[in-house]
């Protein structure tokens, strides 16, 4: 349904990535591209028929011209789209299981911040948010970098610390208000912005800790604790297992696919 939307907002774009899509005969049993997208393999998808189709339908000019026109816009929201359907639906449906407790916390066997945007996205009903490219990885616009605790702290000031901390990155303005609100104030809010975000799917904020992290975010009390006092998930990213949750010989293609597509703009403006 997604992807049906985004085809249907730009039928110019959608005619390209048609033409895309039957040379690589994605279309030979079904004339629903959608479909077709939605079903065929997500590097083909991503690699073989979105990306060569976005290249053809952008406009000429800078980067910035590239970035602000519709087809990009529209290009990265099926990207995105796409690529949760390269999750596989049984690793959906183990976390969805009773005695999963995927409303406060849940572990995520992969080997990269983006597999974790990804499959979270995949697992919340999300669309991905892409951020920018760090390194030989993508990070997830809306993860929530974790705060510092210092050691000694009791439970509930650390808490009322990570509130604070939070609400700094969800509201920079603040640093900039002429009368700053009192903490008991930028926290309520913060519980109110975070829940009715949580409600509607507007956002995707999330904490990630690994086995390297020495937060107090280790010990599952104070995570529960945590999730009482703020509507947040944290995300337990651990060393990937035998069976990948990707439907993709390697997660570092699927990778590599999203952050280079990412690159689109910068490597058309110097081709043009």
């Amino acid at each position: 349904m997604e992807i049906r939307a985004i085809l249907d907002a730009l039928p110019s774009f959608a005619s390209v990535l048609r033409g895309q899509a039957r040379e690589q005969g994605l279309l030979n049993t079904s004339h629903d591209l959608a479909k077709s997208l939605a079903t065929a393999k997500p590097e083909v998808a991503l690699s073989d028929v979105l990306r060569p189709a976005t290249e053809k339908a952008l406009p000429r000019g800078s980067p910035q011209i590239i970035r602000d026109s519709d087809v990009w816009e529209n290009a990265k929201t099926l990207l995105a789209w796409l690529s949760v359907l390269a999750v596989r639906p049984e690793w959906v449906q183990k976390q969805e299981q009773p005695d999963s407790d995927g409303e406060a916390t849940f572990e995520i066997l992969v080997k990269t911040e983006c597999g974790v945007e990804i499959l979270s996205s995949r697992y919340r009903q999300l669309r991905p948010r892409f951020g920018p490219v760090r390194g030989f990885d993508i990070a997830g616009e809306e993860r929530l970098d974790l705060p510092v605790v210092e050691p000694g702290w009791d439970d509930g000031y650390a808490i009322r610390q990570i509130g604070l901390d939070i609400a700094a990155q969800l509201f920079p303005e603040l640093k900039r208000t002429a009368t700053k609100p009192s903490d008991d104030e930028i926290l309520d809010n913060l519980r109110e912005t975070l829940g009715e975000r949580a409600k509607h799917k507007s956002h995707h904020h999330y904490l990630l800790i690994t086995t390297d992290d020495h937060s107090p975010l280790q010990r599952p009390d104070f995570r529960e604790m945590l999730s009482r006092e703020f509507p947040l998930t944290v995300i337990n990213m651990r060393a990937p297992g035998p069976e990948s949750p990707f439907l993709v010989d390697k997660e570092s293609r699927l990778i590599t696919i999203l952050r280079e597509f990412l690159t689109i703009p910068d490597l058309l403006a110097k081709k043009r």
